[in-house]
C-alpha cells in the first residue's frame, strides 16, 4: 500500500517496540453498498497504544464510529 502511494510509512522509531506494532487491513459498508478498506494500527506496548490511540483522537476518529469487520 506504501508502494502504490495509498499509505505513508510511519518511521519505527517513533514506537518504544516496533515489535509490538500489529496491523490488519478491514474494511465498512456505507449504505449497504459503498465499501471502504483502511489500515488499523494497534500495540501491545502501553505507551505505543497511547501513543496511537492519541494520534486517532486528534483526527476526531474513534472506533465507535466504524462497523468494522475484519
Amino acid at each position: 500500500m506504501v508502494d502504490a502511494g495509498l499509505l505513508s510509512p510511519i518511521p519505527v522509531d517513533l514506537f518504544e517496540d516496533p515489535a509490538a506494532l500489529t496491523w490488519e487491513i478491514r474494511k465498512n459498508t456505507f449504505d449497504g453498498y459503498k465499501v471502504v478498506y483502511y489500515t488499523v494500527l494497534d500495540s501491545t506496548n502501553v505507551a505505543d497504544k497511547a501513543l496511537l490511540d492519541d494520534a486517532i483522537a486528534r483526527i476526531g476518529f474513534s472506533v465507535q464510529n466504524i462497523n468494522t469487520i475484519p
